[in-house]
């Protein structure tokens, strides 16, 4: 089981968590339990600013998937071109 938190800026997405896996094995002649758990923290810069209030996230089958990142209007307008005098 996971616990998946993920938080948006316009500049970088952020994936954090919890995971416990716990495994039992009772067989007639021995019990074996293994339990794992530990948290992560993933931070990634984005190449460009996005838009966050158009951005979802959904998590099925082990898969975490982040959609609708839009570009900012001032990214966009941000790079010009200047004319040299």
């Amino acid at each position: 089981m996971e616990d998946i938190d993920v938080q948006l800026s316009p500049e970088s997405i952020t994936i954090s968590g919890q995971k416990s896996k716990e495994q039992r094995i009772d067989q007639s002649d021995y019990y074996r339990m293994e339990r794992s758990y530990g948290s992560f923290v993933r931070t990634c810069r984005l190449p460009v600013a996005i838009l966050t209030d158009t951005s979802r996230a959904s998590f099925r089958d082990s898969i975490l998937e982040v959609r609708a990142l839009k570009k900012t209007e001032v990214i966009k307008d941000r790079f010009r071109k200047l004319q040299v005098e």
